[in-house]
């Protein structure tokens, strides 16, 4: 069972989401980062569409 915790991003801070691999560090394991800090874009995704 998972426990869902509400969060305040920051202003100027963005909450980044994984792959849901349990190799994926994302925005639960390393917190917010900063604008400078993103270095690139989404440009494909894979895996199932919804409906």
């Amino acid at each position: 069972m998972f426990i869902f915790i509400a969060a305040i991003v920051p202003d100027g801070s963005y909450f980044i989401l994984g792959d849901n691999r349990s190799n994926s560090a994302d925005s639960r394991d390393i917190g917010y980062v900063t604008r400078e800090q993103i270095v690139d874009k989404v440009t494909s995704v894979n895996g199932n569409s919804l409906p």
